[in-house]
């Protein structure tokens, strides 16, 4: 916050407000080059930002209609059914929100009212990289039909396939994760939310935090939250300790799980060094100490063994971790954040 101090008799002038933004202003020029770049060549622009910034050459920007026609192929169905649930969900609850026209008439003969009319179009962006939500879909594109948008166009950036096909043969590639300086193998089969759960565990149970871990961990705990509050309940993870059934099942450990909560909402992606010294969010993440990050990565096993212990145990055992040692450390985690007896 900017602290201004005034003489007395002194007037504020507009210099006295004027503030450099949040980004650096490196970033801000580099971001309206690439505008005026594609305002001025079009679709050519984009082509080669395509092969500078994702390595991918695209002949056409539309996703063939057979791609899309055959996307859920293959797909595990209790995924599908979560997104299916999860559909239905935010579609009932954006249904409560919809504006109706209404008109009436005076009895002098003035007709008064509002006429409300969807646009016609809208646009939706779905982020790729690391953060490959469903959830971005279903939550941007669902309001806009239930508020009778007829054409929603959505984009996305192009990413190399992982499968690639030629000639009628497959060339499998394996999928690997960073750690530090070296790269371990990924289990195709599971999913980057159960990745992301298994790695929040390891965090909140070891003895010596990993100094790497511990700069992304308040990014994954919060990205766990949002991929089960979405999935599981069709709301955002900051509703979740507001939901009265889900009040009812944290209990009176409700105020300590909703503080770890509180923290994570506050937490500005902090997986990025650059940003985190470019934004210096007052409230980020960074900003806790490696106990507190551990206590809080404990907090929210506890708070999901709270709300479905099933869920937890199933998703922590394909990770490779026995029953009992989840039950071992999830009885003295949630003792930890259990009401001192009066």
């Amino acid at each position: 916050m900017k602290t201004i101090k005034l003489a007395p008799g002194e007037r504020l002038v507009t210099n006295q407000l004027n503030r450099k933004g949040v980004l650096p202003q490196n970033i801000v020029d580099a971001a309206r080059d690439i505008v005026a770049n594609v305002r001025a060549n079009g679709d050519a622009a984009v082509r080669d930002y395509c092969r500078r910034f994702d390595g991918v050459e695209l002949q056409s920007f539309r996703l063939p209609q057979e791609q899309i026609d055959t996307a859920l192929e293959g797909l595990d169905p209790a995924f599908v059914a979560a997104l299916e649930k999860a559909a239905r969900q935010i579609r009932e609850f954006h249904q409560r929100e919809v504006e109706q026209s209404w008109f009436t008439t005076r009895p002098d003969g003035t007709m008064l009212g509002v006429k409300v009319t969807p646009l016609a179009a809208a646009g939706i962006y779905v982020p790729g990289g690391r953060a490959q939500y469903p959830s971005t879909v279903l939550m941007n594109a669902i309001p806009a039909k239930v508020a009778g948008v007829k054409r929603v166009v959505m984009v996305t950036p192009p990413q190399k396939d992982i499968n690639e096909t030629s000639g009628g043969k497959k060339f499998k590639t394996s999928l690997f994760e960073l750690r530090g300086r070296s790269s371990e193998p990924r289990n195709e089969k599971s999913s980057e939310y159960v990745v992301l759960l298994g790695r929040a565990y390891k965090f909140a149970s070891a003895e010596d935090v990993d100094a790497s871990e511990s700069y992304v961990i308040g990014n994954i705990l919060r990205r766990i939250l949002e991929g089960y509050s979405t999935f599981n309940y069709g709301i955002g993870m900051s509703r979740l300790s507001r939901d009265p059934d889900l009040q009812e099942r944290l209990g009176d450990q409700r105020p300590f799980l909703e503080d770890a909560m509180y923290r994570l909402a506050l937490n500005d992606a902090s997986h990025m060094k650059k940003r985190v010294k470019a934004f210096n969010p007052t409230n980020a993440f960074e900003r806790y100490s490696d106990e507190e990050k551990k206590r809080c990565a404990q907090c929210v096993m506890v708070i999901l063994d709270k709300l479905d212990p099933v869920h937890l145990r199933k998703h922590l055992g394909s990770c490779g971790i026995s029953r009992r040692e989840i039950e071992d450390y999830l009885k003295e985690w949630s003792g930890r954040f259990a009401p001192a007896a009066e």
